[in-house]
């Protein structure tokens, strides 16, 4: 008996007459279509929080105030104040502990900072711990990566938060604190989770990154990732968000590729749905 090779499985047909590789490929379109990254349309409205107070006690105000002290050296004098701001949980104490985390010349300091940012577990502290997560040094990178993980709040919210806001600048610091922390590749393959939330996070995510107009990690990942589902994922979320800045990159992304019929069907359906998008 002959050993069928694969073309001579191509050509073999199932039930319906259609062949083996036919059959496969609807399969896959099938099982892609079941996932919860096919029943997200747009990004959901980020629900609303409450703004904390501000409060005007004196111990806090200066704390603040050392803070803000450019000319104060003393590390110590700055570790105090922080630890006094870590008592009041309002709107100014989490204002000058963000400067702290980001801006202070000491990073112990500023990892101490992005911790108490954590312990406040307020949706508001967000977009400080994240941009933190780009800090230059390993010990603020860490402590940043702890806070989030800390973070009991919804991040997809906090993620369509910032993709939602038309601050232009705003939303590219935040892309770029998410590819350079590492926080897009591992959450990649969230995308084809089968939880809504786990796979909406990710959405949510990867669409701050094409409305920043920072989608190079995407296309690498297109190119490199092995998992065919996950470059469908991120296709369709190109075909959601509909930014015509990527189509240029999609045409080339084709051209470079020879694609399996299902990505490149997702690549046509990306462009022409960018391309509606009026000017």
């Amino acid at each position: 008996s002959r050993v069928l090779k694969k073309d001579d499985l191509s050509s073999i047909k199932d039930g319906t007459g259609r062949s083996f590789d036919e059959t496969k490929k609807k399969l896959q379109q099938i099982q892609f279509d079941k996932l919860p990254v096919n029943r997200f349309d747009d990004l959901n409205e980020p629900k609303h929080f409450d703004a904390l107070p501000i409060s005007n006690d004196d111990a806090l105000m200066s704390a603040i105030e050392q803070t803000h002290c450019e000319d104060e050296e003393d590390p110590e004098i700055r570790e105090v104040s922080i630890r006094i701001l870590a008592r009041f949980r309002t709107r100014n104490s989490i204002e000058a502990l963000e400067q702290v985390a980001k801006y202070d010349v000491s990073s112990s300091l500023r990892s101490k900072a992005v911790a108490i940012l954590a312990e406040f577990d307020h949706e508001s502290v967000f977009e400080t711990i994240l941009l933190c997560g780009a800090d230059p040094t390993r010990e603020v990178r860490a402590a940043a990566a702890r806070a989030l993980f800390q973070l009991s709040f919804d991040r997809a919210d906090a993620w369509a938060r910032i993709a939602n806001c038309g601050d232009e600048f705003r939303m590219v610091q935040a892309a770029r604190a998410a590819i350079e922390s590492d926080l897009v590749e591992r959450s990649i393959e969230r995308l084809i989770h089968e939880d809504l939330n786990h796979s909406y996070e990710a959405f949510a995510l990867i669409a701050l990154l094409i409305r920043a107009g920072e989608t190079m990690e995407i296309f690498q990942i297109l190119e490199s990732h092995a998992d065919q589902f996950v470059k469908l994922a991120l296709l369709r979320v190109f075909k959601v968000i509909q930014d015509e800045r990527t189509i240029p990159m999609l045409y080339s992304y084709m051209e470079r590729n020879t694609l399996p019929e299902l990505l490149g069907k997702a690549v046509n359906d990306c462009i022409k749905s960018a391309d509606l998008v009026p000017a």
